[in-house]
Formats: C-alpha cells, sequence, structure tokens
C-alpha cells in the first residue's frame, strides 16, 4: 500500500467518524432545542398575557367595556416592541369577533374564532356568563399554554372581570420561530465541523509524517549509503508496519559487515 493510498485511506475514515458524531449530535441538539424551546416560548407568552391582561381587566373593573377602550392597539404595538420573538396581540369579543389587533403578521379571522370558541369552552360555567357563583375560585389561566394555529402558536387568555368573561386575549408567536432557532444551531454546529475537518487533516498529516514519511525518509538514506559502500548506518526497529522493514534491513547490513 501506498503513503498517497494510505494517507487517503485514514483521512477517509477520519471524516467519517466526524461526520456520523456531528450527525448525531446535530439531531440530538435540533430534537433538545425544540423541547425546550417550545415551553419557554410558552412561558413567555403567558407572562406577557398575563401583564397586558391584568391592564384589559382593570378597566373592565371601572365599568369601561372593551369595545370601548381607547389606545388598545398602540398599547399592543408598544408591548410588542419590548418582545420581537412575539407576533401579534390580537382581542376578541365572546363571539371570535375582533376587536383591537396588532402584530407583523396575524392568523385569519376565522382561526381566531375557533380558538376563542375553543378557550371559553375550557372555562367553568361561572366564568362563561354572568352567575351568582361568579365569585367562585377563578379559573387557573396559568394552566393554558400555546397551541399551533395555522402558522403560529396562540396562546388564548380569557379577559373578564369578577362577573363574566367579556372577551380572549391572544398572543402568538410565529411557528417559524422554532425553526429559525433551530437553522441557527445547526448553523453553529456546520461551523465546528467545518474547523473539525481542517483539524484532523492537519493531524492525519503529522500522523503520516511521523508513522509513514518520515521512516520512509530513513531508509532512503541508509539504502543511499549501502549504495556507496558505507555499512555502518542503521534503522531505529519500530513496532508499526515499517519495523519488519527495518529489522530485515538491518540483518541485511549485519551480514555484510560480518
Amino acid at each position: 500500500m501506498t503513503v498517497s493510498s494510505r494517507f487517503t485511506r485514514l483521512f477517509t475514515l477520519t471524516l467519517s467518524l466526524i461526520i456520523a458524531a456531528l450527525a448525531g449530535i446535530s439531531l440530538y441538539a435540533a430534537l433538545a432545542l425544540e423541547r425546550s424551546l417550545i415551553p419557554q416560548l410558552d412561558q413567555k407568552m403567558l407572562t406577557m398575557g398575563l401583564t397586558v391582561n391584568a391592564k384589559l381587566d382593570r378597566a373592565l373593573r371601572y365599568g369601561i367595556p372593551l369595545e370601548r377602550l381607547p389606545g388598545v392597539a398602540d398599547f399592543f404595538g408598544t408591548v410588542l416592541a419590548a418582545d420581537p420573538d412575539l407576533a401579534y396581540l390580537v382581542l376578541t369579543r365572546r363571539d371570535g369577533t375582533v376587536l383591537y389587533q396588532y402584530g407583523t403578521s396575524l392568523p385569519k379571522p376565522e382561526q381566531l374564532a375557533d380558538a376563542t370558541a375553543a378557550t371559553l369552552k375550557m372555562l367553568p360555567a361561572s366564568q362563561g356568563a354572568a352567575s351568582a357563583d361568579s365569585a367562585k375560585e377563578p379559573w387557573p389561566i396559568q394552566a393554558l399554554t400555546a397551541r399551533p394555529l395555522g402558522d403560529f402558536y396562540n396562546l388564548a387568555l380569557p379577559v373578564g372581570s369578577g362577573e363574566a368573561v367579556a372577551g380572549v386575549l391572544h398572543i402568538g408567536a410565529d411557528a417559524g420561530f422554532v425553526i429559525q432557532k433551530i437553522q441557527e444551531i445547526l448553523f453553529d454546529i456546520a461551523t465546528v465541523f467545518v474547523i473539525a475537518t481542517l483539524v484532523a487533516f492537519e493531524l492525519l498529516l503529522l500522523i503520516v509524517h511521523h508513522y509513514l514519511i518520515t521512516p520512509i525518509n530513513r531508509l532512503e538514506m541508509v539504502l543511499s549509503h549501502i549504495a556507496d559502500g558505507n555499512l555502518s548506518h542503521t534503522l531505529p526497529v519500530s513496532r508499526d508496519e515499517t519495523g519488519w522493514l527495518a529489522r530485515l534491513l538491518n540483518q541485511l547490513v549485519e551480514r555484510l559487515n560480518a
């Protein structure tokens, strides 16, 4: 086997191992990132929604209907500007009609109506309409989670005073957010792959030089001395593939010197 073919096999083997390892790491990282991002995004949407919900609920307690709240869209814009990971804020009536909305991209009205209806179905009966039992234990809003809604993750929170739910607040995030984050980490892994490949190439050069090129250069030097009639040079015997050749040549030199 020639030096070049041996080097090619070593480099191919090392590169294959690096690719297999990085592919496994990439898959694991992507799955782990997706599992961790969704709960984080969900918690961020819930925190933001509870903050906005508290202000809307305060207005309702003062007797101001949702339809007459001033500057809601501008308020939504200010909230979204503070968190670029969120795509929109929408306030709907109980029937799903959009009252106020703001965002870089928005779901379809029928999607928001369906999400509103689904949220109201989850509410206890005392929370769905004015009732003498409405002062009972409040609905645990923290138990709500974001759900896929078209191209978005949508978190729907009921808005209302202690008497009845007056509407539903929708907080949305682009579903592409998770994909974008996964693509970013895959790009980082690809960068590591390129660097690891270059390092592996350099290490292989050192290995080939140490175990193949250097012994061959020594062999060439000893053979040159033998050709000149100088039998005083021998080769160091190693335990690798070149050791047997060095041993045979040393035995030949010893016989010639005998």
